[in-house]
Formats: structure tokens, C-alpha cells, sequence
């Protein structure tokens, strides 16, 4: 479902706000927004990428879903 709902938004964009550098890790901290079902909507997400020997080990992404399912009055949750 929610890959489902990334595809029906062609104009997804995701918009930095910060990002944190740490020993064998880094945080990114962005807006996503677009428009699905023709219904706007905008989230706050984070990606946290551990990096090890210069390489991307792991990318573990957290995004605002609660916010998002108020905006566009769907449950993202559910399985289709």
C-alpha cells in the first residue's frame, strides 16, 4: 500500500532540513510532500545510514505515516 501510494504521487519531492554526521553514521532530516489521489499532503521524515569502510551498511528511513493519513484520509497500514 504504501509503495502503491508513492507511485500515484508524480510530483513526490523530498526536501532537506538538516543533516548530522557521526562516527560510522549520518542523519538526514527532510520534508516529503506531493499529491496522491489529488489530495496534497506533507510529512516530516528521517534516514539514518550507517556507514562502514566508506560503503552504505544499512539505511533505516522513519516517516510521519499518522500525518499522512489524516491529510489524505487513508490507512497506509492496511493491506490490499
Amino acid at each position: 500500500m504504501i509503495a502503491a501510494t508513492f507511485a500515484r504521487s508524480p510530483d513526490l519531492r523530498f526536501d532537506k532540513s538538516r543533516v548530522y554526521i557521526g562516527d560510522g553514521h549520518f542523519v538526514s532530516e527532510y520534508q516529503m510532500s506531493g499529491t496522491a489521489e489529488g489530495k496534497p499532503f506533507a510529512c516530516e521524515g528521517v534516514d539514518v545510514i550507517a556507514v562502514s569502510d566508506g560503503l552504505i551498511a544499512r539505511k533505516d528511513t522513519y516517516l510521519d505515516w499518522a500525518a499522512m493519513q489524516r491529510q489524505l484520509d487513508v490507512d497506509l497500514t492496511a493491506s490490499s
